[in-house]
């Protein structure tokens, strides 16, 4: 009897182990990706044929899948990563689960269906937060779920789309996607954290398949809540160079449903910016945007979406305009000022613009000028300094202003729609100018290719808006900002005002207009025509089209 008992605890030792790797073997399909490459093989409970792994099919009578763990346990190292979950689902009702140790649930979260996409599901984690497994439920009679992956990244509020597979979160209730449209649902619940704060949702856009392949239409994006008229915007497409971002300023309200037909939509997020700062705008929305979500009563301050380097102020009157960059204009561009600041009083009755630009240089010239001059600035001049300098458009150095980086573009309320539509896009040509290099070299050479005659008509015109013709640099800029301020079928309009204008002015100039349409009489056409491959190069928008995104009826 002694000698059967070594055989017995034997027997009895094989059968606890092949029970316990029964109720906790080794998963095959994928492992735990880490970020940086790494992995942890994943174990799964109880153990299912390598065929059925990953798989939840309630028409079987399996209403959850095995309890999937890690390895090793993971402590979430740093706030703003997440779980992610890669599968395929027709469930309509599908529950993931993450345990942290042992038993103890770290957080639920209901699955949507993917359909014919793949999805990869994010679900937030916190610092300090200890991670050992995951698990899925339904209640649910039909359809069935596959994983395909699982593992750490980084959070996004939104959605992001890379070829067939969507990663989401919780703030994503729904989403379609067909040929040319996309149709998406903001949750309850993120909706619920929009409402009365400040948020952000920015849609990385880019041509539909079908528009790719042919003369792009205007896109549409929609933004619709049930207890509000919808916000419909036409989308330039050529004209986009930047995801477009939308604030409660530009919708009015918190949108439940968000619909874009003839673009493909590539990514939405959704965010909640914080701070003094530009806020980063579509110089189209800008125009549009609703006062009362100003910060503050006089102006708002935006940054250009596609030159983030370049601010947009929006004054609410030519008043406040004037004192903020009046007696730039002067400094600048002015012919008989250039060079000097002058007291405001003596600018009394003198018109400067109904729309600004300048440049870091300018700027810091300006404000070393006065400092050295010492003239007083205007409060509203000291705001704008410092404003300046917040942004590192200019800098401070012993003492000392010098230009940091990017520029300034103003317009006002006091226009009319039409006027600031077409002042906004002059202004915004002048913000390409100062932001690329290249194009600039090329409005340089486009400049010197003229003939004195075409050289002359610009330089007269441009002297009867008061500009100083003695500084090349403004001659160039503004020849390429007034050609591109309206698309090129508007150009031959434009000459024609132009001309006829400076006609009127002396029979001297109508000598000079007669010879220019004898010898050039497409000279601006042409003039766009070749300036604008070059800027298309350099990385700007249509010449005539800085706005990508209007509000449509």
């Amino acid at each position: 009897m002694k000698s059967a008992a070594p055989p017995l605890a034997a027997a009895l030792l094989l059968a606890a182990a092949l029970l316990l790797s029964g109720c906790a073997a080794r998963f095959e399909s994928f492992a735990f990706s880490l970020p940086g490459g790494a992995s942890v093989p994943i174990r799964e409970s109880a153990a299912t044929s390598r065929e059925n792994e990953g798989r939840l099919e309630p028409r079987t009578g399996a209403k959850t899948t095995p309890m999937y763990r890690l390895r090793r346990g993971l402590t979430v190292a740093a706030d703003g990563g997440a779980f992610a979950l890669a599968y395929a689902s027709e469930l309509p009702d599908c529950t993931l689960t993450l345990y942290s140790d042992g038993a103890t649930i770290l957080r639920s979260a209901a699955l949507p269906p993917s359909g014919k996409a793949a999805f990869r599901f994010l679900v937030p984690l916190a610092r300090g937060e200890r991670l050992s497994g995951f698990r899925l439920s339904t209640g649910s009679t039909e359809g069935a779920l596959r994983l395909s992956g699982a593992g750490i990244q980084p959070l996004l509020h939104g959605f992001s789309l890379e070829g067939n597979e969507v990663t989401l979160d919780e703030s994503v209730a729904g989403i379609s996607l067909t040929p040319g449209r996309l149709d998406a649902r903001i949750s309850q619940r993120m909706r619920r954290s929009m409402a009365g704060a400040h948020w952000q949702i920015s849609l990385d856009v880019a041509p539909s398949a079908e528009a790719a392949a042919s003369q792009p239409a205007p896109g549409e994006i929609v933004f619709a809540s049930p207890d509000r008229a919808p916000a419909r915007y036409s989308v330039d497409l050529p004209a986009v160079i930047a995801p477009l971002a939308f604030r409660p300023g530009s919708l009015g309200f918190v949108p439940r449903d968000i619909r874009a037909t003839g673009l493909a939509v590539r990514r939405c997020l959704i965010t909640f910016p914080s701070g003094p700062g530009p806020i980063p705008a579509d110089p189209g929305l800008i125009l549009a945007w609703d006062r009362a979500s100003w910060r503050r009563p006089d102006f708002e301050l935006f940054s250009w979406a596609s030159f983030p380097r370049v601010l947009i102020f929006d004054t609410s009157d030519y008043r406040v305009q004037d004192r903020l960059f009046k007696r730039l204009a002067f400094f600048v561009e002015k012919a008989g000022f250039a060079g000097s600041v002058p007291a405001w009083e003596a600018l009394a009755g003198r018109h400067g613009y109904n729309a600004h630009d300048y440049r870091a240089t300018d700027l810091a010239r300006f404000f070393a000028a006065a400092r050295a001059e010492g003239v007083e600035l205007l409060p509203e001049e000291q705001t704008l300094q410092r404003i300046l300098l917040d942004e590192g458009i200019i800098e401070q150095k012993d003492a000392v202003f010098v230009p940091g980086s990017g520029a300034v573009l103003s317009i006002s309320r006091s226009s009319s729609a039409a006027l600031r539509e077409l002042l906004i896009t002059h202004e915004c040509f002048h913000g390409v100018y100062f932001s690329l290099p290249s194009f600039q070299a090329a409005c340089e050479r486009a400049w010197r290719s003229l003939s004195e005659v075409e050289k002359r008509v610009w330089r007269e015109s441009l002297a009867m808006k008061g500009y100083n013709t003695d500084d090349p640099g403004l001659l160039v800029n503004e020849f390429q900002s007034y050609l591109f301020q309206q698309p090129r079928e508007g150009v031959t309009g434009f000459q024609a005002l132009t001309l006829g204008r400076l006609r009127a002015r002396s029979s001297e100039d109508a000598a000079l207009v007669a010879r220019f349409l004898a010898e050039r009489p497409d000279s601006l056409l042409a003039s766009f025509d070749a300036l604008e491959a070059d800027l298309r190069a350099a990385g700007g928008p249509p010449g005539g089209r800085a706005i990508a995104v209007k509000n449509s009826p």
